[in-house]
């Protein structure tokens, strides 16, 4: 399937206040769009420097983040895998953790229907 890929890279100081400011201004990554339809196919995102937190007394070392999606029906896609690979500290107390969620067996849903 032909993709766009759009690359992004961090920027020297976040623009966005708050911990989701931190964190999105010390990624890097690229995203795969569909060349007929404009879906996101592909993500992937990194940081590229550790992130402090909470006055320095929380750390993130390392944060990667994944999906890839698929066709589910006509010009609709949806989630298939997204992992979260997350590399921390808070005190002193280090956090190593990998969440992954994998979907499948979609349904279409008539927006007529009664729900059950």
């Amino acid at each position: 399937m032909a993709c766009h890929r759009v690359d992004f890279f961090p920027q020297a100081k976040a623009t966005q206040k708050g911990l989701s400011g931190k964190v999105t201004a010390a990624m890097a990554g690229s995203l795969w769009i569909t060349a007929v339809g404009s879906h996101l196919a592909r993500a992937e995102a990194a940081t590229v420097r550790p992130v402090p937190l909470v006055f320095s007394l929380a750390k993130v070392y390392s944060l990667k983040v994944r999906l890839e999606s698929q066709p589910v029906g006509e010009d609709v896609w949806l989630p298939r895998r997204f992992e979260v690979l997350t590399d921390a500290r808070i005190l002193v107390k280090s956090i190593h953790k990998r969440n992954v969620a994998l979907y499948s067996h979609f349904e279409r849903v008539d927006p007529a229907s009664p729900e059950p």
